[in-house]
């Protein structure tokens, strides 16, 4: 058996200790969730700074390594596709090499053969100066240069001249000969 001896004014109704009860867990249970959100959200920026921090000391510097090799060797590839097209002449060596046996005169002494881009120079000593001309006339006339011009003559000795003869490579003869290989 239950007595309450309290007043009915003074006494609680269950329902309003229920709505009470309901009302103190409801915001409770709203302030925990807003709590939680701060704590998630504090250690979400956390992490995220974290994250920085661990780009800006490790990963920048080997991303910008990075970079700079890849500068590096872009650079490299330039100059060196710009070397290919410099040296296109190089391909065309056993043409030149044959123009130059079956033009040259005989009494004609080639002493050095440089070729340098599109151009080739022939250091040679002869003892007649109408034969360096001849030369000069025979290769000219060949598709395989476009000028030829003998850039020194020098009387070492008495029987001998020194000369230069430079020749530029057509471009039509390095087309054929980088076709063909």
């Amino acid at each position: 058996m239950h007595f309450n001896l309290l007043p009915q004014e003074e006494r609680c109704c269950r329902w309003k200790q229920i709505k009470y009860n309901a009302f103190f867990l409801i915001i409770s249970m709203m302030a925990m969730s807003a709590f939680c959100f701060a704590i998630v959200g504090t250690i979400f920026s956390a992490q995220v700074d974290r994250q920085k921090m661990y780009y800006t000391d490790q990963l920048q510097p080997v991303q910008t390594w990075i970079i700079q090799n890849n500068q590096v060797c872009e650079q490299i590839t330039r100059e060196a596709s710009g070397i290919q097209k410099n040296n296109a002449a190089i391909s065309s060596w056993p043409a030149v090499l044959v123009c130059l046996a079956d033009t040259k005169p005989n009494d004609v002494e080639v002493r050095s053969l440089q070729i340098r881009q599109k151009k080739v120079c022939v250091n040679a000593v002869t003892l007649q100066v109408p034969q360096v001309q001849g030369w000069q006339k025979k290769l000219q006339k060949t598709a395989l240069f476009t000028t030829v011009s003998v850039t020194r003559i020098n009387h070492q000795e008495p029987k001998s001249i020194a000369f230069d003869l430079e020749m530029e490579i057509a471009d039509a003869a390095l087309k054929s000969e980088n076709n063909k290989t």
